[in-house]
């Protein structure tokens, strides 16, 4: 479901829509996108929802409340929310025009602020260290306010409420 993934930072993008302050175009994409998943399905499949893959450059934004808004964009869409590891801790990753691979996409995530490096195969992720995080998921899921601590709160409102996770758009008017 790339249309709607955060890492396209396109129209329809939870991403875009917090950047541009337009919520209409991920509102008419996600509406679109489960539409189509159910009569293609015949009403039993939900769309998958994510913000970054192992195909596509992480999202990447150091501003705390832009990341947990667009969390909020996918998390609490109806259907099924994939989070690829480490973006509930910011973690960067984007393929160089010079890379042969997709390895700086693919990380391995950082669990604590002192225990790994971001080596990655034969070379190192960051030329500028200042641009990666700093601390580890451990830290992160702790602290309060973080994007980790932030994601355990929405999930366990989404699981606590049955349409958020199983709801169906309805729309008013025309269907544009």
């Amino acid at each position: 479901n790339f249309p709607v993934s955060g890492a396209a930072n396109t129209i329809g993008s939870p991403m875009y829509s917090i950047r541009s302050g337009m919520g209409y175009p991920f509102a008419q994409t996600a509406y679109k996108t489960q539409k189509d998943a159910l009569t293609n399905s015949n009403g039993v499949a939900f769309p998958v929802y994510f913000l970054n893959n192992h195909d596509v450059d992480r999202y990447a934004t150091n501003k705390i409340e832009e990341a947990k808004a667009t969390a909020a964009g996918y998390l609490l869409t109806p259907g099924t929310p994939t989070i690829y590891y480490g973006e509930e801790i910011m973690l960067k990753g984007k393929r160089l025009s010079t890379d042969s691979t997709d390895a700086r996409r693919r990380l391995p995530m950082r669990w604590t602020a002192t225990g790994d490096t971001y080596r990655c195969q034969t070379f190192d992720y960051v030329s500028d260290p200042a641009d990666q995080i700093t601390t580890g998921a451990l830290e992160e899921i702790e602290r309060d306010g973080s994007l980790a601590s932030y994601y355990k709160q929405i999930l366990a409102f989404r699981a606590s409420h049955e349409e958020i996770r199983n709801g169906q758009f309805a729309t008013f008017g025309d269907d544009r």
